[in-house]
């Protein structure tokens, strides 16, 4: 059966606005504000529909080179204007459709076809990247510093976010307030948890959620079930606040970014995370 020129334009365009269609169902029908989407590394076509049907999105990091690569490789590839690729995926980088003209692509073909492009109204807005899973230590001064190696890529990856932030068209940008830009666009550093993640995963709660009893196990012995406590706890429970501090910093952020809170009156009056005291 053969269909008009529209009926095939409308098909082609609702291949791509269908996510962000789902997402508004889902939001009106159980009634959400806001919704976050975590997207797994890549730079595919699910990748590119995800993001241009978002409004904001926050790039996280770890201290190593692919993070910096990444960085790199996303500057080619999401502003209208990409530079021009260099090193080993050059190639492959000059095949790839660039995810603002495809967005503009689309929204011409679907006033030119009287279709209804699926897809917010605006470009996605960069709230800037933040750096997670580096080991920390103590200094002689009692202070914790990121340990040299991760601060190695750590520094690579505030330049590469600066270039990142300054490629994108100014549809995609905010007014950055004065302190994010001195960051270098870094929201927060979370440090590495991976003890303290398997334990939030068997009490299905937030890593900065954790109890004192929480850090305690099950185990078996003989026919009974015992509690043996997890050593360095009063370590773990520090860690646990420091983590907390962490993603309150990054939830601080993405809040006056998004909602346009400027003081930090209005902003601590909001809800703030639950931090564990140190043991006595």
């Amino acid at each position: 059966m053969s269909r008009s020129e529209s009926d095939v334009s409308a098909m082609r365009l609702s291949q791509y606005g269908g996510f962000y269609h789902m997402l508004l169902m889902t939001a009106e029908r159980y009634k959400i504000d806001n919704i976050l989407v975590d997207m797994s590394p890549g730079i595919g076509v699910f990748h590119k529909t995800v993001l241009m049907s978002c409004t904001h999105f926050l790039i996280p990091c770890f201290p190593d080179y692919f993070s910096m690569e990444a960085l790199v490789s996303l500057k080619s590839v999401i502003p209208e204007q990409p530079a021009a690729p260099v090193g080993p995926l050059a190639l492959y980088e000059k095949m790839l459709v660039n995810w603002c003209g495809w967005r503009a692509r689309k929204r011409a073909d679907a006033v030119q076809t009287g279709c209804t492009l699926l897809l917010p109204d605006s470009d996605p807005v960069f709230l800037g990247c933040f750096i997670s899973r580096f080991q920390s230590h103590t200094d002689e001064s009692g202070n914790r510093k990121m340990a040299n190696n991760h601060m190695f890529w750590a520094d690579r990856i505030r330049i590469a976010s600066v270039e990142f932030a300054r490629s994108l068209p100014f549809t995609m940008r905010l007014q950055y307030p004065d302190d994010l830009i001195r960051n270098n666009f870094i929201l927060s550093f979370v440090e590495e948890n991976h003890q303290l993640i398997a334990i939030a995963s068997r009490e299905s709660k937030p890593v900065y959620k954790l109890l004192r009893q929480d850090l305690e196990t099950q185990v078996l012995v003989g026919n009974r079930a015992a509690l043996v406590a997890i050593k360095e706890k009063s370590k773990l429970v520090k860690k646990i606040a420091r983590i907390g501090s962490d993603f309150d910093m990054l939830a601080g952020f993405v809040l006056r970014l998004t909602l346009e809170i400027d003081s930090a009156t209005e902003y601590s009056e909001l809800p703030e995370y639950y931090y564990l005291e140190d043991d006595e």
